[in-house]
């Protein structure tokens, strides 16, 4: 099967995988199958497909963080976990290949890859060129400023890096826990006539 680390993009990102946890393997095996079935990527091992594997896959995420900015979904950016939660939700919404993944796996796979641009921007090393994902993130970072802050344990979950995460379940279960609740959010809003959630 094909490693999630040899799909993402390279330019200007930091990543670091850790495959001795169980659940970080899981996790990365349902993203691969997500980027596979999308149809960004072939299963096929020559150098040709692996080049256009890691093109396909750096103009999607780019592409992912450019569609984060259309005011329909950025406004719903909020701080802390819930507000997080809330953005990327509308954001899966927008974007089919997300939708094979969970809702907290699509969340995690995000806060994965920015924190591997901020890893490579606290400490750059060569190539020096960007991706289109990494150019497409400082957008991002730029116009979220304080506001991408998805809550301590999210953040504390990925010290500097992508994939080295400490405390998988216990993020999950954060994540889950904010879903449910904005589902539950949701339901009321449907049941009371409300129009907007965040009115």
């Amino acid at each position: 099967m094909l490693e999630l680390n040899h799909l993402l993009p390279q330019e200007g990102m930091t990543y670091h995988v850790n495959r001795d946890r169980d659940s970080e393997r899981e996790y990365e095996n349902k993203a691969v199958n997500a980027l596979n079935r999308a149809g960004f990527v072939n299963t096929r091992r020559d150098p040709a497909s692996e080049k256009r594997n890691k093109q396909a896959v750096d103009l999607a995420l780019a592409h992912a963080f450019t569609v984060a900015l259309r005011p329909s979904i950025f406004r719903k950016l909020k701080t802390g976990l819930q507000g997080a939660a809330r953005f990327l939700l509308a954001l899966r919404r927008e974007l089919r290949w997300t939708q094979r993944l969970s809702k907290p796996d699509w969340f995690m796979f995000c806060q994965n890859v920015i924190a591997a641009r901020r890893a490579w921007k606290r400490n750059p090393r060569l190539p020096l060129q960007n991706s289109a994902t990494a150019k497409s993130i400082d957008k991002f970072l730029t116009r979220a400023a304080e506001r991408w802050n998805p809550g301590d344990r999210i953040m504390n979950t990925t010290p500097g890096s992508s994939f080295d995460i400490s405390n998988l379940r216990a993020a999950l279960n954060d994540v889950k826990a904010a879903v449910d609740d904005m589902e539950v959010e949701a339901v009321e809003v449907t049941i009371f006539g409300e129009e907007d959630v965040d009115a």
